[in-house]
């Protein structure tokens, strides 16, 4: 006889700020090449040497809006880098799984101080 016992941790005392944090069920990625599947763009992404260079990318995608998916990243990044690339492809993706921005776009992000305001942190006052 076996008995199964489920786990689910309960939050205590959380900060306002743990408290918006997804936890490890609400960041689950069910489509490893995005939300079409294994499709042209996919394919593209991963051969397209603007999706996969250090710096050209961040600023490709920044100036298209183009989004690149978990497994064109790390296959791009293997064929085009080899292991290193691999390695960096998914240390990138490790760091947007956490942060929600790639290591590119928080490096761009720092050099043309966008996220430097902090209008959004003051409250605005009502007229």
């Amino acid at each position: 006889m076996t008995t199964e016992i489920t786990i689910y941790p309960q939050p205590h005392n959380l900060s306002p700020y743990q408290q918006r944090q997804a936890t490890a069920f609400d960041s689950i990625n069910d489509n490893f090449f995005g939300n079409g599947g294994l499709n042209f763009k996919s394919v593209l992404d991963t051969v397209n040497p603007l999706q996969q260079l250090p710096g050209v990318s961040t600023v490709y995608r920044a100036m298209s809006n183009d989004t690149i998916s978990s497994g064109s990243r790390l296959i791009g990044g293997a064929l085009l880098g080899g292991p290193i690339g691999f390695g960096m492809a998914l240390l990138n993706e490790i760091v947007s799984g956490t942060t929600g921005k790639d290591i590119g776009t928080h490096l761009l992000a720092a050099i043309t101080d966008k996220y430097d305001s902090a209008d959004s942190l003051v409250p605005q006052q009502q007229a």
